[in-house]
């Protein structure tokens, strides 16, 4: 069995330790933090706790709900809604759009005819950016309300051109609903008051876990790292942060986005109606998301708090989803060499990949060591 180095201490990083260490592999995990868990880790404010946005296991994975459900048990959010606020409306409607809210839209009879126009398989000749695509599927009067506008300060760009076509939506998700909610996916959150915590616990375990330690060298190609005053030496490296850090930026810089959350406690009980978890933004008020986390932990209490999300340039949370930024990316993970894998968001430099994808990643990484 091998020795194993795991960068980062998210839901990857803390997967791929429990698999390996499972395996027979001796596994040290690093954390630059003084906790594990990144931004899914349970925070506290005003009495109330939080984790960096709203953190709920979205997946048809029946192993990866099976590995976090077996260390942290899930509860199934059924009654999981979000809404989109369009300010010139003004006007509350469903996120993603359904067919029904056009009906209550001051522009409902222009609308309808524009979707009428439409390709009915949201399809253009090429389409050659995010704009054409979008206004293709939706048409350009909702494209304008409730696309163009968050897109923009949601990526700090200057036109949505910028992005290719399809680059910033689920593709399990429709755009425009006409039915229920599509089934493929569940919805889930930890029903312990502290979230993934005991999954970020347990998960590592049995590894050496060492927080608050920063990687002062990296030498990939002999598999070995400078950290704490010396050098140390592995049969693999398994990392979840940028590629461009652990080859210490040899071909430049990534371009990234983050978010800044701020935080807000009303002495209401619920601020959001029933069901209601999350309001986003379209318009051009500078954040993007209001989260409400007591209907997301469950919590009781007089009060409860908000999370007000805006987009910032002051942390790297989301790779862009730009063709240049991607190209870059692919080269510095396919100079990595034999036995260094990246995974995760930041490992694989992939804004779409979420809490399930990046926890199968390590599956199946640690399936081929």
């Amino acid at each position: 069995m091998g020795n194993v180095l795991v960068i980062g201490g998210g839901f990857s990083g803390c997967a791929a330790a429990l698999l390996l260490a499972e395996r027979g592999h001796r596994v040290t995990l690093v954390e630059r933090a003084a906790f594990l868990g990144a931004g899914g880790r349970t925070q506290r404010y005003g009495g109330h706790p939080y984790t960096f946005g709203p953190r709920y296991l979205e997946t048809a994975d029946e192993d990866v709900f099976a590995l976090v459900h077996r260390h942290a048990p899930l509860r199934l959010i059924p009654d999981h809604e979000t809404l989109t606020f369009a300010e010139a409306d003004p006007g509350f409607y469903s996120f993603p759009l359904h067919e029904d809210d056009v009906e209550r839209m001051p522009e409902r009879d222009r609308i309808r005819s524009e979707i009428g126009a439409r390709d009915p398989a949201g399809r253009v000749d090429a389409p050659a950016d995010l704009e054409a695509y979008w206004v293709n599927i939706l048409g350009p009067t909702l494209y304008a309300k409730f696309i163009e506008t968050y897109t923009l300060k949601m990526w700090n760009i200057g036109s949505n051109k910028e992005l290719p076509a399809g680059s910033t939506w689920s593709p399990n998700t429709p755009p425009l609903r006409s039915g229920p909610r599509a089934a493929a996916t569940v919805y889930a959150f930890p029903s312990g008051g502290n979230g993934y915590d005991d999954f970020f616990e347990k998960a590592t375990s049995d590894a050496e876990v060492l927080l608050g330690t920063a990687i002062d060298a990296f030498d990939v190609e002999r598999r070995r790292v400078h950290l704490r005053g010396a050098w140390r030496s592995f049969d693999v490296i398994i990392s979840t942060i940028s590629p461009e850090i652990v080859l210490d930026g040899a071909f430049g810089p990534l371009r990234w986005m983050g978010r800044e959350l701020w935080k807000l406690v009303l002495p209401v009980a619920e601020a959001l109606p029933a069901g209601v978890h999350a309001v986003y933004y379209a318009g051009r008020e500078p954040f993007t998301r209001v989260v409400e986390y007591k209907k997301i932990f469950r919590n009781e209490g007089p009060s409860t708090l908000l999370g007000i999300e805006i987009p910032s340039t002051k942390n790297k949370l989301f790779p862009y989803p730009i063709e240049k930024e991607r190209a870059l990316a692919r080269r510095y993970l396919d100079a990595l060499p034999e036995n260094v894998f990246s995974i995760g968001r930041a490992g694989q430099y992939d804004w779409s990949l979420g809490i399930s994808a990046s926890i199968r990643q390590a599956m199946e990484v640690a399936r081929v060591l």
